[in-house]
């Protein structure tokens, strides 16, 4: 460790030096801040007691000034200390010489204004921490002016506690034990300890964003924007630093309230919870799943919703989540419009309503339904005065039909005719959805209800007729697109404001919903531009290309189980994937309980995730364990996750998005995982959860030849 000591030494002099000068500030703030509200204090009462107008004016004239002298000083954050930075830049700047710069998750400033860390999201300087290597020369506009020179060294640092943890450095990996003594450890090791935290969600990781992620990260916001990557290329990451990155950088067209992030379901919203207080995002951003999410605006339009509880054909589901479905939406309303002017009209005729020409000049040139409405609700040629009551009646009559939504989302859907006009245009892959849909959507009616793959095109319905108690969010981030349907990322689209900025973050070989088909043949990528090739809005695309989630191991048995070549390079080794056969379910269970036992002796403060096909497949395998005293196991589905240390058992479809240092993967078997596209992707899904430690167990074959790939005797 000698030829380290002077990397050692000076960068734990560096964090001493940064954290002294923090707490003094820190320190001086409250000092500070004590004295001005000692002195505010004083001249209100001063004010209070005078009986002079001039002395009152003059008192509030120095309250004002002092408050002024308040907001003027930058008061610290105490939990600052607790990770001051995580990066290190020291360069040689042609015009301004030696510089070095820390740079962490927020901004912070010493006595008289003195800058001590630079936050993350300052672009201009930061870009020379993420886009430039030891040794690079550098040219770069930094704030309007021309800089270049040469970096001497970049280097990632843990400073936890206002104490140095550990150093990389190139290929140069140091990290102080606990007790004191510094190694030099694997290249390819983890640097993120969720273990060490005791907080298993998706950690804080701005200090390992690569180049490429902090390029996407930084794209220009007026626009869609289109990122895609294989499993662990940090997809969420980039995505959610990009929505810090635009509400630091623009807060006046990013108000965090005004932010939307739609994620797959309810434990991935959990997960990412995690993520968004570090990065510093001061401000609630609105984090929900697509459904909860939607059907919230549709209530707020005013319709209610009751939801069928028996199973929908898929049939119908594929249906009702196609594109097919929008261009019925677009057209139904095309037609209700046409009528409904025709109608107003006629019956102000037959009236023989003396504002009968100025309303038909009007409806000339109403080609949007949402403005029909507003013309109807506000325009003084079509309120009725009080000689003409016809008029009164027939807009109130037709207000209300039109915003009748449920009502248009019934009659489309059921309307035969109509529909078999739609597929004729556009097509659809089976003929006999034009009889099934009809009959299953009256059926639904009778009763009241919506299916959920209704929620969308109801909502679509309403933001085409332009209901204003619809949101327009100022930037929208979508995690797992590519397992919400066509009809969904319309709506949500249509529900970002006129910049349209909005981040796609999604990976054709993870969709593991079959009733989403994206029939599009470049997938949502190309459905997207398709949505947006008439509305003059700029769609670009970029794809992540490094896996740094899961190892080589891991990755290439994925990779198998598509029966694909690998499609992202994957720069970490890692530990051999572990199979175990057994004989039957309980045996299972207790093959699964030693794993568990070993692995948390090796692995205090652990979290292992056991992934099983089905539902009931967890309820068998929980229960056994229970049998087995393993205490400190949950069964995890949907709301009720909890990344806390322990094991947790859940089924395929819950674990989407997120990750785990060790994961068993139970019976993926040729039962339990079908010789089909959507379970290969599952599969491959519920592998690429594991980062570190893999476990395939079960008393079954493996599918798709797994136990010739790990030759299983």
């Amino acid at each position: 460790m000698d030829r380290y000591k002077n990397i050692i030494a000076s960068e734990e002099s560096r964090v001493k030096s940064i954290a002294a000068e923090i707490s003094f500030a820190i320190e001086e703030d409250k000092r500070d801040n004590a004295r001005l509200n000692s002195e505010i204090s004083d001249l209100k009462k001063l004010k209070l007691d005078s009986l002079d107008w001039n002395e009152k004016n003059e008192m509030e004239r120095r309250i004002k000034e002092c408050q002024g002298r308040m907001n003027l000083r930058t008061y610290q954050d105490p939990k600052v200390l607790r990770k001051p930075y995580f990066g290190v830049l020291e360069l040689e700047d042609e015009d301004l010489g030696d510089l070095a710069y820390c740079f962490g998750i927020q901004s912070v400033f010493g006595k008289d204004g003195k800058v001590l860390v630079v936050d993350w999201r300052e672009a201009p300087v930061s870009r020379l921490y993420y886009e430039y290597d030891s040794g690079e020369d550098f040219e770069e506009d930094i704030r309007g002016r021309e800089r270049a020179g040469t970096i001497v060294s970049k280097r990632k640092v843990d400073t936890t506690d206002s104490k140095l943890k550990s150093i990389i450095d190139g290929d140069t990996h140091l990290i102080c034990t606990k007790t004191g003594e510094w190694k030099n450890i694997d290249k390819g090791a983890t640097t993120v300890l969720k273990e060490d935290k005791k907080d298993h969600r998706l950690p804080e990781i701005t200090a390992l964003i690569s180049t490429d992620q902090f390029r996407a990260i930084t794209q220009t916001y007026s626009k869609i924007f289109l990122l895609q990557g294989g499993a662990g290329s940090g997809k969420t990451t980039v995505g959610l630093h990009r929505v810090s990155y635009l509400i630091y950088n623009n807060r006046q067209d990013f108000n965090p309230s005004n932010v939307l992030v739609v994620v797959f379901n309810k434990s991935l919203q959990k997960y990412i919870s995690g993520v968004l207080p570090s990065l510093n995002i001061n401000g609630s951003v609105n984090t929900e799943t697509y459904h909860r999410w939607a059907g919230g605006l549709i209530r707020r339009g005013g319709a209610n919703l009751s939801y069928n509880k028996e199973n929908t054909s898929p049939q119908i589901l594929r249906f009702k989540k196609s594109a097919v479905a929008l261009k019925l939406v677009d057209r139904y309303l095309e037609n209700l419009l046409s009528k409904s002017r025709e109608w107003f009209l006629d019956k102000l005729k037959e009236a023989r309503d003396p504002n009968y020409n100025k309303v038909k000049n009007d409806f000339a040139k109403i080609m949007r339904f949402g403005k029909l409405v507003t013309y109807l609700e506000s325009d003084e040629n079509v309120k009725a005065d009080a000689n003409y009551h016809n008029r009164e009646k027939v807009r109130i009559s037709l207000i209300k039909r039109l915003t009748n939504h449920k009502e248009d989302l019934y009659r489309l859907l059921t309307d035969k005719s109509f529909l078999s006009e739609i597929i004729k245009r556009y097509g659809f892959d089976d003929e006999n959805i034009v009889d099934i849909v009809p009959s299953w959507q009256k059926k639904l009616k009778l009763q009241g209800l919506v299916d959920f793959a209704d929620t969308g095109i109801l909502l679509y319905i309403m933001q085409k007729k332009g209901v204003k108690t619809l949101p327009q969010y100022s930037h929208i981030m979508i995690d797992e697109a590519q397992d919400l349907s066509e009809v969904e990322l319309a709506t949500i689209i249509l529900a970002s404001d006129e910049k349209k900025s909005i981040t796609i973050c999604g990976d054709m070989a993870q969709k593991i919903k079959s009733d989403v088909s994206f029939d599009n043949p470049n997938g949502f990528e190309g459905f997207i531009k398709d949505l947006n090739k008439d509305n003059d809005i700029e769609v670009s695309a970029e794809k992540l290309n490094v896996g740094y989630r899961a190892s080589k191991p891991i990755m290439n048995l994925a990779w198998h189980v598509l029966n694909e070549k690998p499609l992202m390079d994957v720069p970490r080794d890692g530990k051999k994937v572990v199979p175990v056969k057994t004989e039957n379910d309980r045996d299972t269970a207790l093959k699964i309980s030693e794993i568990i036992r070993k692995y948390e002796k090796e692995n205090e403060g652990a979290l292992l995730c056991i992934i099983t096909r089905f539902r009931n497949e967890a309820d068998l395998i929980f229960k056994y364990l229970k049998e087995f005293s393993v205490d400190n196991v949950r069964r995890n589905d949907r709301e009720n996750f909890s990344f806390e240390p322990g094991v947790i058992i859940t089924n395929a479809h819950q674990i989407k998005g997120l990750e785990f240092s060790a994961v068993i993967v139970v019976n993926p078997s040729e039962k339990s995982y079908r010789d089909n596209l959507e379970n290969r992707m599952l599969l491959h899904v519920a592998i690429t959860r594991a980062s570190e430690d893999l476990w395939l167990v079960g008393n079954e074959t493996f599918a798709y030849g797994i136990e010739e790939y790990l030759k299983i005797p």
